[in-house]
């Protein structure tokens, strides 16, 4: 009975030691992109040197700039190096490969629908979550606070997103690419709408 007992126990240990091992190997491997910022200001927004204040400009961390991260796929899409994300290149309502017009907005539920019956580059298409249209935000300049040459014309207002906010759930989660702000909204609001794969 003993040796069941301490056999179950090494195999606990070797259980967890692999689990705790491959969670902080694949932890350690998540890139994510650069903010964008390579500035850095005091706190009454004058323009100072980076050395050893801590922010963002100083340790400009995430994926390396070595070349683009976005690739204009030609098809009214946008590869996305950094997440391996492919985006709609112009917001709903635009022309697909010039982004050309006015873009339209929706509630929520029907920028739901339009993402997941978009026939685009013959693919399957669906609203973005939270996290991943947040990854698009580019702090670099300003309105709007997204890279405007591979998603030109973009308005800088707010974008639905697909993650519902857990505090009130009439309302959604959205990006503002005015700012940069993630926010929430009620989803009955009209919001703009691009599309994620």
């Amino acid at each position: 009975m003993q040796f069941f007992k301490n056999l179950s126990y090494i195999i606990f240990v070797i259980l967890f030691s692999v689990i705790f091992i491959s969670t902080n190997v694949l932890a350690s491997t998540v890139i994510l992109p650069k903010t964008g910022q390579t500035n850095c200001w005091s706190v009454f927004g004058v323009s100072i040197s980076c050395g050893g204040t801590g922010q963002d400009g100083e340790y400009q961390n995430g994926l390396p700039e070595e070349g683009e991260r976005f690739t204009d796929n030609g098809n009214g899409t946008i590869y996305d190096r950094a997440t391996n994300l492919t985006w709609q290149k112009c917001s709903r309502g635009q022309d697909t490969l010039k982004c050309s017009g006015i873009s339209t907005t929706s509630n929520w539920a029907s920028a739901l629908t339009y993402c997941n019956t978009l026939n685009l580059a013959g693919a399957r298409w669906r609203l973005p979550n939270r996290n991943e249209l947040a990854s698009l935000v580019d702090l670099s300049g300003v309105e709007p606070t997204l890279n405007n040459k591979a998603f030109p014309n973009t308005p800088a207002v707010y974008y639905w997103t697909s993650t519902t906010f857990q505090q009130v759930y009439t309302s959604a989660w959205v990006v503002n690419f005015g700012n940069g702000v993630v926010n929430f909204r009620v989803k009955s609001l009209p919001n703009y709408t691009r599309c994620v794969r």
